[in-house]
C-alpha cells in the first residue's frame, strides 16, 4: 500500500511537466506494480533492467544536456 496522496502528488509533478522517474530495487513485476499503482508507469512506458545500465546511463545524460 501507497502511503496518502502519492498518486496525486506524482499526478501534479507530471502535469506541471516535471520529469518523474521510478528506480527500485524490486523484482520487475512488483516495480511494475507500484509504478501503475501510483501513478507513474502505463502500458505505453519502457522499462529498464538492471542488466540496462548503460542504455539508462545515456539516456539520463540526454536530459541533462
Amino acid at each position: 500500500m501507497l502511503q496518502d496522496n502519492v498518486k496525486e502528488c506524482i499526478t501534479d509533478f507530471m502535469e506541471a511537466d516535471i520529469k518523474v522517474w521510478m528506480l527500485t530495487g524490486d523484482k520487475g513485476a512488483t516495480a511494475k506494480n507500484i509504478g501503475k499503482t501510483c501513478g507513474i508507469l502505463d502500458d505505453s512506458m519502457r522499462i529498464y533492467s538492471v542488466d540496462e545500465t548503460e542504455t539508462v546511463r545515456l539516456e539520463l545524460t540526454k536530459i541533462l544536456h
